[in-house]
């Protein structure tokens, strides 16, 4: 499971209305149509820029998540 250190982190990229941790928002998100499939995760960010997106890319690799 990703540390809290990262979490926060990734919050703070994308600001206090860029992510989620609700089950309920990030359940479409997760689960593909067939019900198949379903993916397991702390947190659902809501990046509204390409800049954001590419911090979050690259802290993902610096951190190997």
């Amino acid at each position: 499971m990703i540390d809290h250190i990262h979490i926060h982190a990734l919050k703070k990229i994308v600001g206090d209305k860029g992510w989620t941790i609700d089950q309920d928002i990030m359940a479409p998100h997760i689960i593909e149509p067939r019900q198949k499939y379903i993916g397991k995760t702390p947190l659902l960010l809501f990046p509204d820029t390409t800049k954001k997106i590419s911090k979050i890319v690259k802290y993902c690799y610096d951190h190997e998540i």
